[in-house]
């Protein structure tokens, strides 16, 4: 890092001999409070607090040694003794800045705090708080913004704290200190998000799905081309892939029509299968087919496979459970990578769930992935099914602000920003949900950036699809235990800025598995630590 630097206004440096020679710190004496800075933190150490006593008789004018003297009192747990040392500190030196840090970090733990603009200035700006300087130390203005963030977090103003945090990442974005500030905000964002989330929620428009599968005694088999056909009755996802291997072999027209019968057995059988309670080996026949269907790639099965995801959640919930959301968008686009445009009418069809409608644009969104000379063909598709849905009026049961949201996420995702100004539009009407896909600044922004694509999903085959399943699914294989990285929660400490103030820790620290909580609800590890 440079020894100076100026942004946003601030002249930061990072040389130590700033403050020693303002204090008229000796290098015999920098040698001692070098070593002071970790001996104030040892606990076990009974002559610390003397020793430093001695100093400051010795050395009056050096606030630097009475700051060791708070932090030595507060690692003993003697926090009488911090906030007298501290306001003798300020008596003698009230220009120095991490006595003022101290005074409000106690007052912000006794909950006093309207006392910290007292402390830290009216304006809670650094320059404001001191104006007869030019330049500070990069640890000043790191701890300084640091403890303002905690104020405003404390008082639940979450702008004004964001907006301290956009400075500290400008100036000191990889400092301890700035990571340090964030985690104060994550509880207020946690809570921000959720009554967001609640609001968002309230007001979202979804249809109403039209197609509801019945519940009938009918209980007659059909009967296929093919006896192989049968396996998928007798067999879960463990089927042995000889098995999917036979049928694989079989003539093509007529294994694709002997799966489209079993998706309508599924839904003429709909009431006796479900009398009987879910069996892994009888009642995976509906997924075998999704997933031969896309294996063999059976465009031509494309209107049954969209007509059966056209029912109600009750109904593809018992037949595809979460291989819905997971594993269909899969064989979508097995079946539709060659010819798209059967998917235009599906998006646009009015009462169709929001999940079938999300899995769909998924595939879309992969063969611009996978296929980046067809990007031109999807954005065709997409751009027409975004100007249905703004056109559309409420009573005609299509709009859906949650499946807009996930589309406007696929549509960042493969950068496609031919569609700006459709994006935008559905911002405008209110037919979007930003805890899904983020506020229409960070989609305008992603989606003008010149990164490449983001998110490409590998394509499986059957076998290897089956074999993820049952190695990684929870259902299939109880004994896997999850790899868990354990977070290490010891503060990190940096010598060379021994003036950070006394700081105890209240706030639980956020495990690399546990939900994030800047509630995007994904984990912690996989969204905001990466950041």
């Amino acid at each position: 890092m440079e020894d100076y630097y100026t942004i946003n206004g601030y002249n930061i440096t990072t040389d130590p001999e700033m403050n020693r020679k303002r204090y008229g710190i000796t290098p015999q004496l920098q040698k001692q409070i070098d070593r002071l800075y970790f001996e104030c933190k040892e606990r076990k150490n009974k002559k610390v607090i003397e020793k430093i006593k001695q100093l400051i008789e010795q050395y009056p004018g050096v606030p630097q040694l009475k700051n060791f003297l708070t932090i030595a009192y507060l690692t003993k747990g003697r926090i009488d003794l911090v906030e007298e040392t501290n306001k003798q500190m300020l008596e003698e030196h009230p220009d120095y800045i991490f006595g003022q840090i101290n005074m409000a970090n106690l007052c912000i733990e006794k909950k006093e705090f309207n006392k910290v603009p007292e402390m830290l200035g009216s304006e809670l700006e650094l320059k404001a708080l001191c104006p007869e300087r030019d330049v500070f130390h990069l640890a000043e203005f790191t701890n300084f913004f640091k403890v303002v963030i905690r104020y405003y977090a404390a008082i639940k103003d979450l702008e004004s704290a964001e907006n301290r945090l956009k400075l500290m990442k400008e100036v000191a974005p990889e400092h301890p200190d700035t990571e340090t500030a964030e985690t104060f905000l994550f509880p207020l964002r946690l809570e921000n998000m959720s009554e967001k989330i609640t609001k968002e929620r309230e007001a979202a428009i979804n249809p109403v799905v039209m197609l509801q599968a019945q519940e009938t005694d009918f209980d007659e088999a059909p009967v296929f081309k093919h006896p192989e056909t049968l396996y998928l009755y007798r067999y879960g996802i463990g089927i042995p892939h000889e098995k999917l291997s036979e049928l694989l072999r079989l003539p093509v027209a007529s294994l694709t029509a002997d799966l489209v019968e079993v998706l309508a057995d599924a839904l003429r059988r709909y009431g006796y299968f479900k009398n009987q309670g879910w069996e892994e080996e009888s009642h995976t026949f509906a997924i075998h087919a999704f997933m031969l269907l896309g294996e063999i790639k059976a465009e031509n099965a494309l209107p049954p496979v969209l007509d059966f995801l056209s029912y109600d959640s009750d109904f593809l919930d018992f037949w595809l459970g979460d291989h819905l959301t997971e594993n269909i968008w899969m064989c979508i686009y097995k079946m539709s990578e060659h010819n798209p445009h059967k998917l235009n009418e599906f998006l646009k069809k009015p009462g169709i769930e929001t999940y079938c409608k999300s899995l769909v644009e998924e595939a879309l969104c992969q063969i611009v992935h996978c296929h980046p000379e067809r990007r031109g063909e999807i954005i065709a598709i997409l751009s027409d099914v975004l100007d249905c849905f703004i056109k559309t009026t409420p009573n005609e049961n299509l709009l859906d602000t949650d499946f807009l949201s996930l589309l406007i996420w696929g549509i960042t995702d493969a950068r496609l920003h031919e569609l700006i100004p459709l994006v935008k539009q559905a911002f405008e009407l209110g037919y979007v949900n930003e805890s899904i896909c983020g506020t229409w600044k960070d989609i305008e922004k992603d989606l003008s950036s010149m990164s490449p694509p983001f998110n490409k999903r590998k394509i499986l085959s059957i076998f290897d699809l089956y074999n993820k399943i049952l190695n990684t699914w929870y259902g299939y294989n109880k004994d896997k235990k999850e790899d868990v990285d354990k977070s290490d929660d010891i503060d990190a400490d940096y010598a060379d800025e021994a003036d950070n103030e006394p700081y105890i820790r209240t706030e639980k620290k956020t495990g690399r598995n546990d939900p994030c909580p800047c509630g995007s609800g994904k984990k912690y590890k996989k969204c905001c630590l990466k950041n």
